[in-house]
């Protein structure tokens, strides 16, 4: 909530709220033991506790964006997140440096596992490290995807919400984030299309909930449009439609779905 941060010693029964300064938006708050935590929020503002949580008083950091997510791996090494860069301290928030930027990309969550493993997610983006963050790899994920939480079970098994979906990985991330089969719009669906891969045609099938206007457009690995497949108002219903890629060169590409607020986003591959 706006300018406080709320602390409870009772499981929840009470809440004693403690100001940092102004009427700053807080985001995420970290503890790095009973004593010493920290808070980040808007206009690049980080507020550090020293008596658990009690008093904050502000802390220097490198960004110059607004502040998302805080996390420690253990009592010396953590990290911030903020725009597209992600800054590092290795002596308990003393000192702060960033150590990646993604470019034109929002980050928005990130959650530690152990000394070594970490994930960071964002718009369109799936960051993960395993050394610490000394180095950060990119993962595979589809386009059009504005990720917001990742909660990570351990250095395997990661959920991530985003779309008003819930994306998973068994494997680290090592290969495509797995669909769930139900999405949280229940009744708008956009299927895997099948045959996948294809050559020159495959079919993709969706239902939608409401009449509306409905749009369905394919695009290429660099996010160009190459196909309008469905572009008019459409009544309740399941829907099947055909896509012929012959005029296409092999490779990746991506199919995305607008109903209403409804947005989804599938990879297929066209395998001359």
């Amino acid at each position: 909530m706006n300018d406080k941060i709320l602390k409870t010693t009772d499981g929840g029964i009470n809440w004693v709220g403690s100001p940092t300064q102004g009427s700053i938006a807080n985001w995420d708050v970290k503890f790095i033991d009973q004593s010493t935590g920290y808070a980040v929020g808007l206009y690049a503002n980080m507020f550090k506790s020293s008596d658990g949580g009690i008093s904050w008083e502000q802390s220097i950091e490198p960004m110059v964006a607004s502040l998302f997510g805080v996390e420690f791996m253990n009592d010396s090494v953590g990290f911030i997140i903020g725009g597209s860069q992600i800054a590092k301290t290795v002596n308990k928030g003393e000192t702060w440096n960033i150590v990646y930027n993604i470019g034109n990309s929002q980050l928005n969550s990130i959650q530690t596992i152990g000394d070594k493993y970490s994930w960071a997610v964002g718009s369109d983006k799936i960051l993960y490290t395993s050394n610490t963050g000394a180095s950060w790899v990119q993962q595979s994920f589809s386009l059009y995807s504005n990720l917001q939480q990742i909660s990570c079970i351990d250095s395997l098994n990661a959920w991530i919400l985003g779309d008003r979906k819930l994306y998973r990985t068994l494997n680290g991330g090592i290969t495509e984030v797995e669909y769930p089969n139900k999405s949280f719009a229940n009744n708008y669906v956009l299927n895997q299309n099948y045959p996948n891969p294809f050559n020159p045609t495959t079919n993709i099938e969706f239902r939608i909930a409401e009449f509306g206007f409905v749009s369905l457009k394919v695009y290429d690995i660099l996010g160009r449009e190459v196909a309008t497949l469905v572009h008019e108002e459409k009544p309740t219903g399941n829907y099947k439609v055909e896509f012929n890629g012959s005029g296409l060169v092999s490779g990746v590409y991506f199919y995305k779905l607008n109903a209403e607020d409804y947005t989804a986003v599938k990879k297929m591959i066209l395998l001359k």
